[in-house]
């Protein structure tokens, strides 16, 4: 994606009130990353862009990506093997901050890890499927909006079946 100058400024302007939550998990490590994102899941300002959490997005695409090649999820065929207690913790936080910019940021189409979340979903490890279906539903409403005017419409909306997963746990 070219950005121009102007465009440039515009983000960088958007971005001055984020750069110390920015900075401050783009230099988080792998352990302390935890604490750090579940410390932030609360959207406290208007709806931004997804465009000022690119480097963050891409930290957390290749966080995922290691995770899915150590237990294997993108493999064919899959051995059910439940995250350990650490990956866990990381991936669960990683979902639900990413969930967080998804639902409070414009310009989705620019989240580029939709294929991490698909091989997510073969882990058995409950609260990392509800965290990637949740992604899944917050992606989905940009295209159902779209459409609405055309298509069918369900009587309940796709969240309201999505987020009592949360009682599962």
């Amino acid at each position: 994606m070219h950005i121009t100058k102007r465009q440039e400024k515009t983000l960088n302007e958007l971005a001055k009130p984020l750069e110390n939550l920015i900075n401050s998990i783009k230099n988080a490590s792998d352990d302390d990353l935890p604490k750090v994102l579940n410390s932030n899941l609360v959207w406290d300002t208007s709806k931004g862009t997804l465009l000022n959490w690119v480097d963050i997005l891409n930290k957390f695409d290749s966080i995922l990506e290691g995770i899915i090649k150590k237990y294997e999820l993108a493999d064919e065929n899959v051995k059910p093997t439940e995250l350990d207690a650490k990956d866990t913790t990381l991936t669960v936080a990683i979902l639900d901050f990413t969930y967080m910019l998804l639902d409070n940021s414009s310009n989705k189409s620019v989240y580029s890890s939709s294929h991490r979340l698909y091989d997510l979903l073969a882990s058995p490890t409950i609260p990392v499927i509800k965290g990637v279906l949740k992604c899944f539903v917050v992606l989905g409403k940009k295209y159902s909006i779209r459409s609405m005017k055309r298509t069918f419409v369900a009587t309940r909306k796709v969240s309201d079946r999505v987020y009592p997963l949360e009682l599962l746990i």
